[in-house]
Formats: structure tokens, sequence, C-alpha cells
């Protein structure tokens, strides 16, 4: 008797779990949120693939993933329900971010994740995949192209006797453009500051090679907010 009243509270427990999410079917969620994931990594990729920086932030990356696929949870059930949309609306105004985000670049990969979630999660596959690859696209070729180019300030201190045109040659090489912004001459030294927009990976290596050069006393690199 008791294992039939508990399979009878089981099937209703079954039931009324299949009832209440009738608006949208179980293989639809499935689905939109591999969509959602599937559009999430490519994003991650795309941002991985086009860094610029120092040293990369995977814990940003995860971030791009997760508020893909989080995005698109909340528009399947803002989409089965009107009015807990609206409840959700009001929870979610409460809500405050406190990080400060250091460069626009990283805003603009957080709001194509959540663009991304939300065509994602209301069942607009074809928009959620031809928009991430359209853009997509788009930044790689201004990445590649040098409109997201870094800049930065290359301050390097050498002994009067040293020639400076080797610090050129390295400067060719593993710079996409430079020029001298000042330079400042003592009795036993000279201090010259250059402005200049390296090539992808090459920051840590040039500042390596020219260090090691005789003469140089000290290298120093600084990041730029404009761009040459």
């Amino acid at each position: 008797m008791l294992s039939h009243l508990t399979t009878l509270e089981g099937s209703g427990f079954l039931s009324q779990l299949l009832q209440s999410s009738s608006a949208i079917k179980i293989q639809d969620i499935i689905f939109r949120l591999l969509i959602s994931l599937a559009v999430a990594l490519f994003i991650y990729f795309i941002y991985k693939f086009t860094f610029n920086g120092v040293t990369f932030n995977r814990n940003f990356g995860g971030t791009i993933v997760v508020t893909t696929v989080v995005t698109a949870v909340i528009m399947m059930i803002i989409n089965s329900n009107l009015a807990l949309s609206l409840g959700m609306v009001g929870a979610l105004s409460i809500i405050r971010f406190r990080n400060a985000v250091k460069d626009s670049r990283d805003i603009s990969f957080i709001f194509w994740s959540v663009a991304s979630g939300l065509a994602a999660g209301t069942g607009l596959y074809l928009v959620a995949l031809i928009s991430t690859v359209f853009i997509g696209i788009c930044v790689v070729v201004f990445n590649l192209t040098g409109f997201s180019s870094k800049s930065y300030l290359l301050v390097v201190k050498y002994n009067v006797g040293f020639n400076s045109d080797i610090i050129a040659k390295a400067l060719n090489h593993y710079c996409k453009k430079y020029r001298l912004r000042m330079k400042n001459t003592s009795d036993d030294t000279v201090e010259a500051i250059y402005e200049l927009n390296l090539r992808n990976g090459a920051d840590g290596v040039m500042v390596e090679k020219i260090a090691d050069l005789d003469g140089i006393l000290s290298v120093n690199l600084v990041s730029s907010n404009e761009e040459i």
C-alpha cells in the first residue's frame, strides 16, 4: 500500500513538473542550451584569438560563456510566462555589478554574448548563428588590419656612446609602427621615449631583446590609451 502511494506521488510530481514546463518542450530546452553554448564558445575563441593585451584573462573568457548560457535560460523563462517575466525584470533591476572594466573592448564582448544568448533563448537560431559569425569575422578583420592595435610607450635609458640605430632595428622588427616622442640627454645617459604599436605577442620578447643589448641601462613598457 505504501509503495503504491509512493508511486502515485512520484507520478503526480512528474506530471506536475512536466505540466509546469508545457510552454516549452524538453528537447527545445536542451537544443537552445546547446546552441547558446556553441555560440558562447565561438565568442570565447574570437576573444582569445584577437586578444592584444599583455596577459590573457581566462576568467573573463569563462564569464563570456556563462553570460551567454545564463541569458538564454532567462529568455526561456520570460518567453514561457509573461507574468513571471515582469517579476524577473524587477528582481534583476536590484543587481549591481561593481567590477570595473578596464578595456572598452571587453564591454563589447559582454554585449555580444548577451545578444547571442537572447537570440538562442528565444529560439531565433539563425539570428544567433549568423549574427555571431558575422560579428566574429568583423572583429578578426579589424584585428588583422590593425584597427584594434594597442598603443604603448617604450622608455629606454642607455649610455651616451650607445648607437640608437640598434633600437630602431628592433622596433622595426617587433612593431607595426613607431615614432620617437621625446629624448633627454644628460652627461652620461640618454633617455628616449617611443610611441609604438606592437605586433601580436611581441611585447615581452621585444623588451627582453632590447634589455640584453650592451649599453642599455633600463627598458620600461607602458600601456597607452591613445592610438597612433
